[in-house]
């Protein structure tokens, strides 16, 4: 189900786009304008009916060479290009507001823990790395929930840590390091 029209959307920008079936072979093309909500991406094609991608269909968002790829659950795909200036400034709001539905679902309406001096984030920015094999350092936002801490890296989906699940926790030279009982590790 959509969201309507008249609705408001968070964040528009014009667009040439692609979508595919997992087979790569084209369903929809054209231009038109992508339109960020607060569940889902429309993209409207200059002539024609809106394409409504919810977020919580979307299994990955990927970004190289000011093109968007977003994977579906389903195995299709959407490309995005030609965003213009507008580029990065779509994909960091893409991925936000995929990544807040996102803890959202996790945590179901959990209490977020913050200081209430803080007026600019819920959480704390800062950097972090993980100790798998691609575990490059990547700037983040870190959320103190009532049962869990949750990382919202700036390019890929959040990471929810239940506290029960945190084997160990070290302090040292401004860094701290976690470790979980399934044997992952973070550096802040």
């Amino acid at each position: 189900m959509g969201t309507p029209e008249n609705n408001t959307a968070l964040f528009k920008c014009s667009v040439r786009f692609q979508a595919a079936d997992p087979g790569g072979v084209s369903l929809v093309s054209g231009t038109g304008e992508a339109r960020l909500f607060e569940e889902e991406l429309q993209v409207w094609p200059q002539f024609g009916d809106p394409c409504v991608y919810p977020y919580r269909d979307v299994l990955e968002v990927q970004d190289s060479d000011y093109r968007v790829k977003v994977t579906l659950e389903s195995g299709e795909f959407l490309e995005l290009r030609e965003l213009g200036y507008r580029y990065e400034d779509f994909t960091r709001e893409l991925r936000r507001l995929r990544s807040e539905l996102m803890i959202k679902d996790m945590l179901m309406s959990e209490s977020l823990l913050k200081d209430e001096t803080s007026r600019e984030l819920p959480g704390f920015r800062g950097v972090y790395r993980s100790a798998a094999p691609a575990g490059n350092p990547e700037e983040c936002e870190v959320r103190l929930y009532v049962s869990a801490l949750v990382i919202i890296p700036r390019s890929s989906d959040p990471v929810r840590i239940p506290y029960s699940e945190i084997s160990s926790a070290q302090a040292e030279d401004y860094s701290l390091a976690l470790a979980t009982e399934s044997g992952q590790s973070y550096e802040f």
